[in-house]
């Protein structure tokens, strides 16, 4: 059909120049930058999401739905996002403005991908850094970065600055919370220093951390411990 569904990921060692001539050397025809399912095309990405041809990626495999782009799997180094579901993969740093963060296995089957939803893997979904403004997380790890707004359904959170949104459930193990909602989960400094400058912290094990100021358990239907894991 004349549409690119895959583009060769060529690197500056590629690159040999011999007098006035430029050559390609070494060049590996396996490795990507990305690879087009779902009946995506070139066209369609740059009339409808030039914003990934901005983008620094590699090894992505990358299709549509009826909510726009959808990344199976792949990495993504730096650029900017908008709309769409992410499935797997590694984001290293970038600017996350809205869509679904998700977290399952994918298997690529050359004209589409096998998603597994039937259970949630953290580790398949690694978010490095970055910073996040608005959208849904609903699964994952996350390293380090900003984090503006937005909801956490669950996941692990390791390090960064939480500015604001709903925490609904999950794993906080460092990190500084400004403010938002907590509605759920466990609050610890297992991987990082946690600190909590202010905000909603409405039920859950606050396990250990440094408290600033906001408001402690606002939920009386569900038990709400503050300092089970503290150290003198």
């Amino acid at each position: 059909d004349k549409n690119v569904t895959r583009s060769i990921e060529i690197m500056p060692e590629n690159f040999k120049l011999t007098g006035s001539t430029y050559s390609l050397v070494d060049l590996d025809l396996t490795k990507y930058k990305f690879e087009f399912v779902d009946g995506l095309s070139l066209d369609e990405v740059n009339q409808n999401f030039s914003w990934l041809l901005e983008a620094e990626i590699s090894n992505a495999v990358i299709g549509r739905d009826k909510n726009g782009l959808v990344w199976y799997s792949g990495i993504w180094r730096c650029g900017r996002w908008f709309g769409g579901t992410w499935y797997s993969g590694r984001w290293v740093s970038g600017d996350w403005y809205e869509g679904t963060w998700k977290a399952y296995n994918t298997k690529y089957k050359v004209i589409s991908v096998e998603v597994d939803t039937s259970y949630i893997d953290n580790s398949a979904s690694r978010w490095f850094n970055g910073r996040w403004f608005d959208g849904t997380w609903e699964g994952g790890t996350w390293y380090n970065g900003r984090r503006y707004a937005g909801d956490w359904n669950t996941g692990n959170w390791y390090n960064g600055i939480w500015n604001d949104g709903l925490w609904k459930d999950g794993n906080f193990e460092g990190g500084v919370w400004v403010q938002g909602t907590w509605e759920k989960g466990i609050f610890n400094c297992n991987s990082k220093p946690a600190y909590w400058l202010y905000g909603t912290f409405k039920s859950g094990d606050f396990e250990n951390g440094i408290w600033y100021n906001g408001l402690f358990g606002n939920d009386q239907q569900i038990l709400t411990r503050f300092g089970t894991k503290a150290s003198a």
